[in-house]
């Protein structure tokens, strides 16, 4: 897994907010996901990364959940 830096992630938290509202609804995030080719996720296993994503549960990926994701 390749190393990123804060600034990387938050540029990539700010592309992925398609609606720019500050997070990432849980169909933004599984776009994020899909998009990434490398990684050959299935939607099954975005949703699990989504529920792992969305620690307090509130059906959205905010940047502090987003950078300890990543």
């Amino acid at each position: 897994m390749p190393k990123y830096n804060e600034n990387h992630l938050f540029a990539a938290l700010r592309l992925a907010d398609r609606d720019s509202n500050g997070f990432l609804e849980w169909n933004e995030y599984q776009n994020c996901l899909l998009e990434i080719a490398e990684l050959s996720l299935t939607p099954e296993e975005t949703l699990t990364l989504n529920l792992l994503a969305d620690v307090d549960g509130d059906g959205k990926i905010d940047y502090q959940e987003f950078m300890k994701h990543f």
